[in-house]
């Protein structure tokens, strides 16, 4: 998933009059990824894609800066919903970054979100400088989805030897070595 903040300064950039090449290569992408940014970017904000229309009317950038200043900005419209179906939210406006880093993952698969879900949610987080609140895994499920996502690791030729020694300890397995 492309950051929604790189999808805004594409936007602000061909606005402004600069070129889907330049302001591709600002954020690091090709002009063909800063098409296909640019594009699903309109489709979010309810405009259509059109360069001289992104240049001459505001309000490209008023429905940007709305978009962005959602509490939820940054998470699938499908997640959204579901978030506040499983949490019984009253409005998008209650799931905030500082509320959803009050749970725990484990409180969020109890909800029926996935980790797939879940993942996201904490990249999300991050991208705030928040986090869910950490807990060692309780479920069998949360168990093997954490043995699963180390065995990926490993599988990318990451070093996971001091995750495989921290798993063991949280989850009471002790090396017979």
């Amino acid at each position: 998933m492309f950051n929604i903040e790189k999808k805004a300064s594409i936007l602000r950039a061909v606005a402004a009059g600069g070129t889907l090449k330049k302001a591709g290569e600002a954020v690091g992408i090709s002009a063909g990824q800063a098409v296909n940014n640019l594009s699903r970017l309109c489709r979010e904000i309810s405009l259509p894609y059109d360069l001289d229309a992104i240049r001459s009317n505001p309000d490209y950038l008023s429905k940007l800066d709305a978009l962005i200043n959602k509490p939820t900005a940054g998470l699938r419209d499908r997640l959204v919903d579901g978030l506040i179906t499983a949490l019984k939210l009253p409005n998008e406006g209650s799931l905030t970054p500082q509320y959803m880093s009050n749970l725990s993952a484990g409180d969020l698969h109890r909800h029926g979100i996935t980790f797939t879900a879940i993942s996201e949610i904490q990249d999300w987080l991050l991208d705030r400088g928040l986090s869910l609140k950490r807990i060692p895994p309780d479920s069998p499920e949360e168990i093997r989805e954490a043995q699963r996502a180390i065995a990926l690791l490993n599988a990318l030729y990451f070093d996971t030897s001091k995750l495989e020694v921290q798993f063991d300890h949280l989850t009471g397995v002790e090396d017979d070595e």
